[in-house]
């Protein structure tokens, strides 16, 4: 296959090609390779179906629109002239710089806007509210049910996912449900529930054994979930 032009670009060049990250850049190759819009033969990055995306049937159009204009240009000196005298204007590439400089601009507002989705996409995390609420559900046989995950309730999933991790909450869940403590076991009858694991100081707590598990509970040292 004969090249009339190589361009070669990294990953790296590309970040700095659209000033973005190239986490980001990953993602979206990542994505278009998903989408089947691009292929990878040998380290090397094919567009698929170029001729879709560079839309041949404009450009033979605006091709088409040159010749005329050549033409009429010819006729014109021909006419002022007075004479066979021919003023050759080469029909080349350039003859169509502004309408495919335009078309250009077009195309690359599209790929900006389409990376930036994904770079939006990839900096906005997607918090899994249900996970919270069916690991408490499954893994805290003695407490009550969580029932709804609400506004405020997601808040502080939020800043307990920020603080401890996602992974951490079911290890929480089942130190808290182990606890005699937390279950009940103290001088005020008290249960720990949804609320109060969704807390990470609380959560911290239950981890580093304050409250107490297999059999242990320190009464001492307890505070009542807060209704959400």
């Amino acid at each position: 296959m004969a090249w009339r032009f190589l361009f070669v670009y990294t990953e790296e060049t590309l970040a700095t090609a659209f000033d973005t990250p190239l986490p980001i850049v990953r993602l979206a190759l990542e994505t278009f390779k998903n989408l089947e819009m691009i292929n990878i033969y040998d380290d090397f990055l094919c567009i698929s179906n170029w001729e879709k995306y560079q839309n041949c049937d404009a450009l033979e159009k605006i091709r088409e629109k040159t010749r005329n204009r050549v033409a009429s240009h010819r006729a014109k000196q021909r006419e002022l002239s007075g004479c066979n005298v021919t003023v050759t204007l080469p029909v080349t590439h350039g003859n169509a710089t502004e309408e495919e400089r335009e078309e250009d601009k077009d195309k690359e507002e599209d790929k900006e806007r389409d990376i930036e989705g994904v770079g939006k996409a990839a900096t906005h995390p997607v918090y899994d509210y249900e996970f919270y609420k069916s690991s408490f559900n499954s893994i805290c046989s003695n407490f009550p049910k969580c029932r709804d995950v609400t506004e405020k309730r997601k808040k502080a999933i939020r800043d307990y996912e920020k603080q401890m991790g996602k992974e951490s909450f079911e290890e929480v869940c089942r130190a808290a449900n182990t606890s005699p403590f937390c279950t009940g076991k103290n001088d005020r009858n008290w249960k720990a529930d949804f609320d109060f694991l969704i807390r990470a100081d609380k959560a911290t707590s239950i981890l580093e054994g304050k409250y107490g598990s297999g059999g242990f509970a320190y009464q001492d040292s307890y505070e009542e979930g807060t209704s959400f």
